[in-house]
């Protein structure tokens, strides 16, 4: 199974919560990663995210939306993908 297919499971087993629930999570594991500040923890954070913004019933605008992006591609780079190629990435998503 490829690092993208895990991800999209996670992200499809995260879109079964309620919307309100994901983002109160996403605070609770943001929080977290200040105390375990790690890629893995940062990963986690990224997967809420692009949950919420993918999520059926997200009840945000689009302004909303495009805020989550941008707070996406901050965790992204937390989590080191900004500075590894497309390759190198796939490899840190399997750890």
């Amino acid at each position: 199974m490829s690092p993208n297919d895990r991800k999209a499971i996670v992200i499809a087993a995260l879109n079964h919560l309620d919307s309100e629930i994901l983002e109160q999570d996403l605070e609770f594991v943001m929080l977290r990663y200040q105390w375990h500040r790690s890629p893995f923890m940062a990963r986690t954070v990224l997967n809420y995210i692009e949950a919420l913004c993918e999520h059926p019933h997200f009840h945000g605008g689009d302004e909303q939306r495009c805020a989550y992006r941008r707070l996406a591609a901050h965790w992204r780079h937390l989590a080191g993908y900004q500075r590894l190629g497309r390759r190198e990435e796939s490899q840190v998503s399997a750890q």
